[in-house]
């Protein structure tokens, strides 16, 4: 995997617009053998930087690009998915956890640096016990990816893995491969300290994946200027899980010149990790505070919280950016003031032998559902989706339960909603 300064980098570009991708399987799949996935519902394809015939995106144009990718779950059964590059593996999503009896999904996202006509596939490995589950309402096996020179004028990325599984409780966590690492005073990650130190005021986008090994606890938070604060866990306090495992969650965060971000391994529990780089740490500038530009928003709830009746309306309660009049903190449902591609993210934190079924609605229609209807889990587990919408002025967005849905939440933020609009450099937003 090509480095770059230092980071997990990847995009779709092309020399003008912004560029987004966002499809999903309708259908499971079986098999035996390494299968590339295909995917048969396009949500959105900006300019066609998605080849929709043959499942592949190649870059048209040298860039840095971001994906996320997740795994459709079967009762009973294993998932594992490689993104490859020219047809060579690469970063994994995985869960070998077979101790379910419901429906349920792995995600995580990267960054990448990719060479003009670069190809890139999602590939499954399949037998008797790995399937990759698929269907026409949920979308829970998905791919989505943007460019990320159309978010920023000014670029701050970085993207940090760990190649083998993590044995010490080493605070911060130290990880031992750089993908990408550019900042305009230098790398903004520093690989000896596992300090990430802003160097410009703004809004910053930070993605953490961990690899939980089977029936152990793990608590990994981020914090800003550590010990002052926590702004977001990952967790899981399960021990019926019999196989490994990528959990994943995505945060906003406003931070001001010199702050530093750690990630601490709260409980030094062991952390899977391969060369599929299970265990990461993403982060890039979204938008400069200088700079009225930019459309983004994070919500959490600050209490666990459970569905009382199907399509309940979740409120989140608290916000941590707020870069836009159209997110009601009343009523925690986003209007568009100006059409585009948009980037949303949902994480929810799952309370013990209780299903989670979030459902992202597009005026009214489901856009997105975030789902673990498996119940033999005996502590609280962590599972997110990403997604790519094309909105249109006025659209309207929330977020609901179906009935006997029960999350955790506390300050950690494991149960949160964020959003940001994919535009192209310069182009005012609102």
């Amino acid at each position: 995997m090509l480095a770059l300064s230092g980071l997990l980098l990847v995009a779709f570009l092309t020399t003008v617009d912004a560029q987004a991708f966002s499809v999903a399987r309708t259908t499971t799949m079986t098999g035996l053998g390494p299968t590339q996935v295909t995917y048969d519902k396009v949500l959105a394809n900006v300019d066609g930087v998605f080849d929709e015939a043959t499942s592949t995106f190649t870059s048209p144009v040298s860039g840095t690009y971001y994906f996320s990718f997740s795994a459709g779950l079967e009762p009973g059964k294993g998932s594992r998915l490689s993104m490859t590059r020219q047809a060579q593996e690469g970063v994994e999503v995985r869960n070998e956890d077979r101790n379910t009896d419901g429906q349920s999904v792995s995600s995580r996202g990267l960054f990448h640096y990719v060479q003009q006509g670069i190809a890139f596939t999602i590939v499954a490995a399949l037998d008797e016990d790995h399937t990759v589950q698929g269907d026409p309402f949920t979308y829970q096996t998905n791919w989505n990816g943007f460019r990320y020179e159309d978010l920023a004028d000014t670029f701050l990325a970085f993207s940090v893995a760990m190649s083998e599984n993590q044995t010490t409780s080493a605070n911060p966590l130290i990880y031992d491969t750089e993908v990408l690492n550019v900042g305009i005073d230098g790398p903004v990650f520093n690989m000896s300290s596992g300090i990430f130190t802003c160097q410009w005021p703004g809004v910053y986008f930070f993605h953490l994946s961990a690899g939980a090994r089977p029936q152990r606890e793990i608590r990994v938070n981020v914090t800003r200027n550590f010990p002052d604060e926590q702004i977001g866990s990952l967790i899981r306090t399960s021990r019926s899980h019999v196989g490994v495992d990528t959990l994943s969650r995505t945060l906003l965060v406003s931070l001001q010149t010199g702050d530093e971000v750690h990630v601490v391994n709260d409980l030094g529990s062991e952390l899977y990790s391969t060369t599929g780089y299970h265990t990461s740490f993403t982060g890039f500038l979204y938008s400069l505070a200088s700079q009225p530009d930019g459309i983004a928003f994070m919500a959490y709830r600050t209490e666990s919280w459970e569905s009382p009746v199907s399509e309940s309306p979740i409120l989140f309660d608290e916000v941590t950016v707020l870069k836009t009049s159209g997110f009601n903190v009343s009523t925690s449902i986003y209007t568009t003031g100006l059409p585009g591609s948009f980037f949303f993210s949902l994480s929810a934190g799952a309370a013990a032998f209780k299903p989670v079924s979030l459902v992202l609605r597009h005026n009214g229609a489901v856009a997105m559902q975030l789902e673990s209807r498996s119940t033999v889990h005996n502590g609280i587990d962590t599972l997110s989706r990403d997604i790519v919408l094309d909105l249109a002025n006025g659209d309207m967005l929330w977020v609901e339960a179906d009935g006997g849905t029960a999350l955790f939440s506390d300050i950690g933020m494991q149960t949160s909603w964020l959003g940001f609009r994919l535009r192209d450099p310069g182009t005012p937003d609102s």
